[in-house]
Parts: structure tokens; C-alpha cells; sequence
């Protein structure tokens, strides 16, 4: 029987359970909104089978023929030579080696972008943390991770990014405290990012570098430095290899022309101004992610303005009456995440955007630019100014990434339909031309068309089609001597090398009457603009072995 003792004691314990919780809410809520807002990240990489990212199609192609380089069911033994993975990109490789008769190499790919996708944000926090910023300025950072390097669909390069991030935030503790573990870290941190993507880590060198210049104290803490300096040795064969020796490939690419020189490429500063969009929030053409960016800087412009004078660190008067390399030292300390920004945008203004078969170097300098610009604001969470802020912020973490997963569910009803199952019913071991009459969609910015059908080529049939990165020299994957293909002309249905497929895959709006009529192909399936012919035996292809 309970007693009226019992209930007087229920209150006051009921009172103090709920005063830890909100005293926990409110020291670790960031946590908790990054939680939910992982749960839409989530579901945008794994809530839709193929995703609308430029790229990644070939990439998983390339996941695909590293992890079944032997097998005798796929076309790969006898097309493709590789060599160890254990390279500058090779990350992406190696995963799917382990994983992908596990779980499939497009299921490894959604991996490597679920780290991307939960990984950037939590190594904004640490960023945030180890520059002594508040917290939820990492939500600022957040919906950046749907922005235009996604878009393209940079498998390798997205990958290297938290880990790229964190390494700052690391370097930053590293440099100014010291610590075998920490060092430890920043190694490894340093060498994953290497393995993700060579200009990943040479971003990282570059920001790493400048952070420890700025918080090691003096000479006496040179030790510090071996961290970075045992990151260089995989770098430097890589370098000499592929730059210095000019390593290229079967069909004769290389990094560095035979003549000499990078081919290095500097567009206009008006071009320059005019990127600052395109490689900002840029995916989806009726603007839902420009207006979700603009939300964003909306509430950076009312932070700033909020953050006033008094929030930042007091020097002191001590440091305010040393010498003047020592206030100059302070100050860099002090603002880090400002000239760290600057820096970031300097570099994307004033890098080439081109080099030899690096066909895009000096863009992807604004993400960073725009994830350090996250950091400025330095108002906390207990001014009253900020339940102003915070709840279009959250609109924007926690509602965007559905946008996206809704976005992405349109692509595959729109786009792509049933032509997986058709090319899951061709023959294993068979080569696969296309041919694309428009490149771009009416969804997104980028073509990612254009790599799904070798993708799905690779990993349903074993097969090939005519276009390939392991063309490029930068990837441990080449073409065996005399087996590089070459394109399809056009009219296809006429091109002298038709012969060398057995099957054309035609994304065209318009019927293809021209090619309907011709005898050396014949309509084998067709959904939305997909057009697939079956090339007819002509006498190149009977005399094959």
C-alpha cells in the first residue's frame, strides 16, 4: 500500500531527473540535432538505389573491376591490368577489394558517402571546438554536404573530407598541447586522406602546415613537426611516379605532357566570381537548395551582427604590453578561422583551375572557404539574440536533407526506370556502347546520366562499355596493350567501329527512326528516352576468336 511518505518523495525525485536532463539538453542539444539530422542523411544515400551524382557511376566502375580483377566470369582478367591500391585514391579501391562480394560495390560506394554525409559535420563540431568557437555553428556547416561536390559526384575527393577536417581540428590541439596520441592521430588522419585523394591531402598539408606554423610555441616544440613530416613518404613515390617520371597509360595519358609542363589553366577573375555560385549550394535546378543557402546566410548575417564586440577572447593586459611579434602571434591565434578562410578563398582565386588531367583543382577550394566562414560567428547560445537565430537554422538541417531524398526519389522515377533490369538481362562478358543526345537533365546541374549505364554494365554483367576512368593516369587501373576502346561515331548505326560492341544503349528525346531502320542493329528494349539496339553480327565481329 503506498503511502502519502511515498508520493511526497515522488515530486522532488521527478524534479531533480528532469533537472539533469535539461542541464544535458542544453550542454549536448547540437549533438542531438546533428542525431536527427542524420537521420535524413542517412535515408538520402541509402533511400534511393541509384543516386543523380555526376561521377559516381564511374567510380563504382572502378570499385568494381579492382574487387573482380581475377574473376573469370567478368571481362576484366583479359581487359584491364591493376596494380596494389594502396595508393593516392586507392581508399575507395581498397574498401571495396574487402567488402564488395559482401555487400555489392555499389553498397561499399553509399559507405564511403555515409561518411561523407555524417563525418563532415562532426568534424565541423570539432573544428568548432578546437577553435574555440560555439558549437552550433557546426549546423551552419551541415547542409553543406548537399551542396556541389556531391553534385558531381567526387566519390574520392568528398571521401577525403572529414577526414581532411579533422585533422585541422587535431593539428590545431596537437600543435598548441602536444601529446603522443594526438600526433598519433594527425597521422593517421594525414595518411587516410592521402589514400582518399591526392588533392585532398595536399589541401590538408597546406592547411595543417599553416596551423602549426601559427600555435607550435618555438623551436623547442620542433618534434611536433615529425607528425606531419611522416605523412610525405607514400606522397613523394606517388609524386615521382606519376609527375616526375610521367608514369601514363596504355592509351598514352599522363599527368604531365610528354613535352613538358602541367598544362596548368587559370580562367578570368569574372569566371572566378561567377564559380563562387556554382560550387557553392548548386544541385538541383528550381533552386530549393539556393533558397535553403540563402536561409543559411540569412542567419550567419544576424549572428554577426549578434556576436558584437565583447564575445571574443580578452588578450589581457600582460600580452597587450609585449613585443610586437608576440601580439602579431596572439592575434593569428586569435582569428585562425577568419585568415584560415581567407586563405581558402585566396587560393581558390589565384590556383589554376586546370592541369593536365586534373580537370578540376582551384573550385574545390571554396568548400572550404564556405565551411570556415561557418566558424565566424561567436555569439553563445545563452544571449537571447539567438533564439532569433536558431529556428530557421534548424528548418534548414533538419527539413533540407528530406528535400534532397524526395529530389533523388524523382531522379529514379524520372531517369533511370527500368533500364537496370534491362541491362541485368544482357549476357555477362559483353560490351556496351552509348551513345547520349542530351547530357544534362531538368532535375539537377550535373549529367549524371552519363556514368550510370557503365556502372551498371560493370556490376550487373562483368561487362565494359566504351568509356572508362581507367583511362585516367592517376588510378592503379589501366588497359591492357591494344584493348583501350575507342567511341562509337556518329550516326552510330554507321560508325566503322560498331563491330566492337555487342550491344548500343541511346538516350535520345526523340525516336531514333534512322536507327530503327538500319540493318546493323535492332531495337532489343525501350522505356522513357532509353533506347537499347543489339548490334547485328556483322563480319568484323564473326571473324573474332
Amino acid at each position: 500500500m503506498t503511502t502519502s511518505a511515498d508520493h511526497s518523495s515522488v515530486a522532488p525525485r521527478f524534479a531533480l531527473r528532469w533537472s539533469v536532463a535539461r542541464a544535458h539538453l542544453a550542454r549536448h542539444w547540437v549533438l542531438w540535432v546533428l542525431a536527427l539530422a542524420f537521420v535524413g542523411h542517412l535515408t538520402v544515400v541509402w533511400g534511393t538505389t541509384y543516386l543523380p551524382l555526376g561521377d559516381l557511376g564511374g567510380h563504382v566502375e572502378l570499385m568494381d573491376i579492382m574487387a573482380r580483377s581475377s574473376d573469370p566470369r567478368t571481362i576484366y582478367p583479359e581487359l584491364y591490368v591493376t596494380r596494389s591500391p594502396l595508393t593516392a585514391n586507392g581508399l575507395s579501391l581498397c574498401l571495396a577489394v574487402l567488402l564488395a562480394r559482401l555487400i555489392g560495390t555499389l553498397n561499399v560506394a553509399k559507405l564511403l558517402l555515409t561518411w561523407f554525409v555524417i563525418g563532415t559535420p562532426l568534424s565541423a563540431l570539432a573544428l568548432a571546438r578546437a577553435f574555440k568557437r560555439p558549437d552550433w555553428t557546426a549546423l551552419l556547416a551541415t547542409p553543406l554536404v548537399f551542396g556541389a561536390l556531391l553534385n558531381v559526384g567526387f566519390l574520392n575527393f568528398i571521401a577525403s573530407l572529414p577526414f581532411l577536417l579533422f585533422a585541422v581540428a587535431v593539428a590545431r590541439k596537437f600543435a598548441a598541447e602536444g601529446g603522443l596520441r594526438r600526433g598519433l592521430l594527425l597521422f593517421l588522419l594525414l595518411q587516410a586522406t592521402y589514400f582518399a585523394h591526392i588533392l585532398g591531402y595536399l589541401i590538408a598539408l597546406g592547411m595543417v602546415g599553416a596551423v602549426m606554423l601559427v600555435f607550435v610555441p618555438g623551436l623547442r616544440a620542433w618534434r611536433r613537426w615529425l607528425a606531419l613530416v611522416a605523412s610525405t613518404p607514400f606522397f613523394a613515390a606517388w609524386s615521382y611516379q606519376r609527375l616526375l617520371a610521367g608514369q601514363a597509360t596504355e592509351a598514352g595519358r599522363t599527368i604531365r605532357t610528354a613535352g613538358g609542363g602541367f598544362g596548368a589553366e587559370f580562367l578570368p577573375w569574372d569566371r572566378r566570381l561567377q564559380l563562387t555560385h556554382e560550387w557553392g549550394m548548386r544541385f538541383f535546378k528550381d533552386n530549393v537548395d539556393e533558397v535553403a543557402f540563402l536561409l543559411m546566410v540569412v542567419v550567419w548575417l544576424l549572428a554577426m551582427a549578434a556576436t558584437g564586440r565583447d564575445s571574443a577572447s580578452n588578450a589581457g593586459v600582460a600580452e597587450a604590453q609585449a613585443s610586437w611579434w608576440k601580439r602579431m602571434a596572439a592575434a593569428l591565434r586569435e582569428y585562425a578561422v577568419e585568415w584560415i578562410t581567407l586563405s581558402c578563398m585566396a587560393a581558390f582565386f589565384l590556383l589554376p583551375n586546370n592541369i593536365r588531367e586534373v580537370n578540376i583543382l582551384a573550385e574545390r577550394a571554396w568548400f572550404f572557404t564556405l565551411v570556415f566562414f561557418a566558424f565566424w560567428p561567436r555569439i553563445q547560445p545563452r544571449s537571447w539574440r539567438f533564439g532569433v537565430l536558431i529556428a530557421p537554422l534548424l528548418a534548414v538541417v533538419l527539413g533540407y536533407p528530406w528535400v534532397v531524398h524526395s529530389k533523388f526519389q524523382e531522379f529514379q522515377r524520372r531517369y533511370v526506370g527500368g533500364l537496370p533490369a534491362a541491362i541485368a538481362a544482357l549476357p555477362d562478358r559483353t560490351a556496351l556502347a552509348y551513345v547520349m543526345e542530351y547530357p544534362e537533365i531538368d532535375l539537377t546541374h550535373m549529367g549524371p546520366l552519363w556514368h550510370l549505364p557503365k556502372m551498371l554494365q560493370a556490376t550487373l554483367n562483368g561487362g565494359h562499355s566504351d568509356d572508362c576512368f581507367a583511362i585516367r593516369p592517376y588510378y592503379p587501373i589501366d588497359y591492357r596493350p591494344g584493348r583501350t576502346p575507342s567511341p562509337l561515331g556518329r550516326p552510330f548505326w554507321r560508325a566503322g567501329n560498331l563491330d566492337d560492341y555487342d550491344y548500343v544503349l541511346v538516350l535520345s528525346h526523340t525516336k531514333p527512326t534512322e536507327a530503327l531502320a538500319s540493318n546493323r542493329v535492332k531495337l532489343r528494349w525501350h522505356e522513357l528516352d532509353w533506347w537499347l539496339f543489339d548490334v547485328v553480327l556483322g563480319p568484323a565481329r564473326a571473324s573474332r576468336p
